[in-house]
């Protein structure tokens, strides 16, 4: 009895270690539970076999673990698990056709970055070159990497 439930043990800890390596991220109930378990076959082994008896489970434990995840990890099993998908899209991206010169008025107070509203593009994240309070009417000076830079007008 004692021999099957250290084999149920053994097999619960590798199989809670398993899925708390390769599927669950972090350390959770998984990887408690399979902690304790190989510990605990361990025990039961030290206390009915002897040292050596526990000795050896814990090596093959750690040997059959290892083999486990090397051979999952490089199977498909983990690619149609893993989450494969690209993103691609951008967020703020600004109008193109907005040009040096383009008047506007600011919206929120600009410190250094806010929000300004120009009448064919609407509302726009604007960076500016000194403070502007809200309200005050600001003119597009240059645009370098996606970004707005504005003035007062």
């Amino acid at each position: 009895m004692t021999l099957t439930l250290i084999v149920i043990l053994a097999t619960l800890g590798i199989l809670c270690l398993l899925a708390e390596i390769l599927l669950i991220p972090g350390i959770g109930l998984a990887g408690i539970v399979g902690t304790g378990a190989t510990i605990g076959s361990a025990y039961l082994a030290n206390q009915e076999y002897g040292f050596e008896a526990a000795f050896w489970i814990v090596i093959g434990e750690l040997v059959l673990l290892a083999l486990l995840c090397l051979i999952l990890w490089n199977s498909s099993i983990r690619r149609r698990l893993s989450l494969s998908t690209k993103i691609d899209s951008q967020v703020n991206e600004q109008p193109k056709s907005i040009s040096v010169g383009d008047k506007g008025v600011a919206s929120t107070r600009l410190n250094l970055f806010g929000k300004a509203k120009f009448e064919e593009y609407g509302y726009l994240e604007v960076k500016a070159t000194s403070f502007i309070d809200q309200g005050t009417e600001v003119k597009v000076v240059s645009l370098e990497n996606n970004t707005i830079l504005v003035e007062k007008a």
